[in-house]
């Protein structure tokens, strides 16, 4: 009996196999992806980018004028379907900055390799860590997340990839571990006001912003931010619904039925990949590769839709920033 090539999956290879068999072969065996990315998922990569230049201790703004560079080659279009990108997230950058400048938590790694861990024989588990922070009460894993808007309680208590990541980091012998931080970020970065025909600025209490953003309108607009106290007032404390760090405590029990999940999923994957099932759903439309699948299932020719909507996929240590795309909720 022949033997089974070794298999390494990392959680968003399990998660896809868990979400569709066919995007799972699509992404995994065929290795392919979309041309163009979608926006939530291309913001995400450019605040992931950003983020881990800042946790390196690294200025992250040549980092972002590379994406300014590259973002001005684009087509026409595809600006149009991109946006502001680059300004938003300047601005979300930048409150984040401001947000965490005297927070105690100090980063002591940063895109944490783990594993791989052999989970079966000849199943391999692996992840990348945002990164590990230390304060005075020991280690804690670095999660950060983006989320249009920031989830509550029941999104982070039995979340697969950071149990898997805890567990890796156990299994090599970071015993000291307390638990994990939630960094959560919003994507939409907070509004600018609107400038009124006379020249002042909106004073809408319900806007979405914060006031150093709000302060930086009125001054580019040439008032004097003493003439805004209301708004000061009123924005007081916003910063906490587009920055916030949440700190929960893992226990070795909490671990057990994740691993094992991940174990059965491993196995279902080892065996069944070249012969995947397609789920079909109403979350097909949030699909990347839904042109190609229907496609197929009305028996087309897709061999002009792989060469100009898809490219060979870019060979990455771990893909938990894909997440991102599910993350815009």
């Amino acid at each position: 009996m022949a033997t089974a090539e070794p298999l390494v999956v990392s959680y968003s290879r399990l998660k896809s196999w868990k979400f569709c068999q066919q995007e799972h072969y699509y992404k995994y065996v065929m290795r392919i992806e979309p041309r163009v990315k979608p926006l939530p998922l291309q913001r995400g990569k450019i605040l992931d980018d950003l983020l881990n230049a800042y946790t390196r201790g690294e200025p992250w703004e040549p980092v972002l004028e590379q994406y300014e560079r590259t973002y001005g080659r684009l087509f026409r279009e595809e600006r149009e379907l991109y946006g502001d990108i680059i300004g938003d997230c300047r601005r979300i950058m930048e409150g984040y900055v401001r947000r965490w400048a005297n927070d105690p938590l100090t980063y002591v790694g940063s895109q944490v390799e783990l594993g791989p861990v052999e989970i079966e024989d000849g199943i391999f588990l692996t992840g990348v860590a945002d990164a590990l922070g230390e304060d005075d009460r020991g280690i804690w894993l670095v999660e950060r997340k983006s989320h249009r808007n920031l989830p509550d309680e029941n999104a982070r208590m039995w979340n697969m990839q950071i149990l898997i990541y805890v567990w890796l980091l156990l299994k090599q012998g970071y015993d000291n571990i307390r638990g994990i931080v939630w960094d959560y970020l919003r994507t939409k970065a907070p509004s600018k006001p609107e400038v009124l025909r006379d020249g002042s600025l909106s004073r809408r209490k319900k806007i979405d912003t914060t006031w150093e953003v709000y302060k930086q309108a009125v001054i580019e607009a040439g008032q004097d931010p003493e003439d805004y106290k209301d708004m000061q007032k009123a924005l007081q404390g916003r910063e906490n619904r587009f920055y916030r760090r949440v700190y929960m405590p893992v226990t070795k029990s909490m671990l057990n039925p994740v691993i094992k999940d991940a174990r059965i999923t491993a196995l279902q994957i080892q065996a069944l990949q070249h012969h995947p099932t397609r789920r079909l759903s109403r979350d097909c439309a949030r699909c990347s590769y839904f042109p190609l699948c229907y496609a197929e299932l009305n028996r087309l020719d897709t061999s002009e839709l792989l060469r100009l909507e898809y490219k060979p996929r870019e060979e990455v240590k771990d893909d938990g920033q894909e997440e991102a795309e599910d993350d815009e909720e």
